[in-house]
C-alpha cells in the first residue's frame, strides 16, 4: 500500500540536508538521530537504555563528525560519553 501526504518546506528541507552535509533535526529522539548517522559513518552511536533514546533533539549537526554529535548532545543532556574504537555509548551520568 502507498499512501502520500503533504510535507511542509521545513520539514522537507531537514530531510534533503544531507546533500549539504549537515543534519537538521527538529524535535526528533536521540535513537532516531543516532539512527541517522549510521546511515552515514562507520562509527555506530550506542544508546545504554530506551530512556536515553527517548531524549528529544533539535539542532543542525555535521554529517560527518558523529562524535561530536555526541559530545554536544552528552553535553546538554549531561550524559557520559564513553568514546570506543568504532562506536560512542550513550548513558546517564
Amino acid at each position: 500500500m502507498v499512501s502520500l501526504r503533504h510535507i511542509s518546506s521545513t520539514e522537507q528541507e531537514s530531510l534533503l540536508s544531507w546533500r549539504d552535509g549537515v543534519f537538521r533535526f527538529h524535535d526528533i529522539t536521540l535513537a532516531e538521530a543516532a539512527a541517522e548517522f549510521a546511515r552515514y559513518s562507520d562509527l555506530t552511536i550506542r544508546l545504554s537504555d530506551g530512556g536515553v533514546g527517548a531524549l528529544r533533539v533539535t539542532g543542525v549537526f555535521s554529517l560527518s563528525k558523529p562524535r561530536a554529535f555526541a559530545e554536544a548532545v552528552g553535553a546538554a543532556f549531561n550524559l557520559r560519553v564513553i568514546h570506543e574504537e568504532n562506536d560512542v555509548l550513550l548513558e546517564k551520568n
